[in-house]
């Protein structure tokens, strides 16, 4: 199988695209790709193409598109996983596994233990993070990333989802408070917006809530028991985020494997 590379540009049969400068510096001095080699290219949609290399210069790789490629598509259900952000390396190590599981989509959620470390420069990051890793992996659709929610608003817009759980410990729910219904939710900022339109138009089927370091707040509980979240626990220790949202999700997107202790 020849290398994969992601094209910008919408892929269809006979079509010559540009690579990005990433893209064509990996294919250019790292694989050393001369005319007529040929490529795997995806663009983010659900197939897969054949092409070659129709043309290069100093900044960029032209690839002429011959035929699509086809293999079996897997059939993977819209999985939607909300955590926190992880300080550090945690981040890409967290994107990158979400989408090797096949995860769909993946919303930081802003909790009182938390702040929002997901600055412009970061976000811009996920989508070559999450480029990197299907073109490892074989996938050709794109996990999400959303703009960050608070816990009240992402727990209101989600409540279409059918199935929803959340990551916890056999003790977390021994002692919640419950909400008062005035303070389910709050006002939706601009960024909340545009993560509410996306959430509502998607048919995720099953849904996971990740707490932060330290874990939800005993009124946090509340609120998601409130909501209807059913508790999951994911092993007989205290996981650290980005593990717990691996493992869940390696549960939910496969649905031979159905969640199978609950509180």
């Amino acid at each position: 199988m020849p290398d994969r590379f992601f094209s910008q540009s919408p892929l269809e049969l006979g079509r010559v695209v540009e690579l990005d400068q990433q893209q064509s510096h990996h294919m250019m001095h790292v694989l050393r790709a001369e005319i007529g080699d040929e490529a795997c290219l995806f663009d983010g949609g659900p197939d897969e193409f054949l092409a070659r290399v129709h043309g290069k210069d100093r900044r960029a790789v032209r690839l002429e598109v011959v035929a699509r490629v086809e293999r079996p598509a897997p059939v993977i259900d819209r999985v939607l996983v909300a955590a926190p952000v992880p300080k550090g390396d945690r981040f890409r190590y967290l994107i990158e596994k979400l989408t090797e599981i096949g995860v769909s989509a993946y919303v930081p959620i802003l909790t009182k233990r938390t702040v929002n470390p997901l600055t412009p420069s970061l976000h811009q990051k996920i989508d070559q993070w999450v480029i990197e890793a299907c073109k490892q992996c074989g996938r050709n659709q794109l996990l999400t990333a959303l703009e960050p929610l608070s816990l009240s608003n992402f727990l209101r817009i989600s409540a279409h989802v059918p199935e929803r759980y959340v990551a916890c410990t056999p003790a977390d729910f021994a002692n919640v408070i419950a909400p008062v219904e005035s303070e389910l939710a709050g006002d939706l900022q601009r960024g909340e917006l545009r993560s509410e339109a996306r959430l509502t138009e998607w048919n995720f089927s099953r849904a996971l809530l990740v707490g932060p370091e330290g874990g939800f707040t005993s009124e946090e509980l509340g609120e998601i028991q409130a909501r209807g979240w059913h508790p999951q626990v994911l092993g007989p220790f205290i996981l650290r985020m980005e593990t717990a949202a691996i493992a869940g999700a390696t549960v939910l997107v496969n649905p031979p494997f159905k969640p199978v202790r609950q509180l």
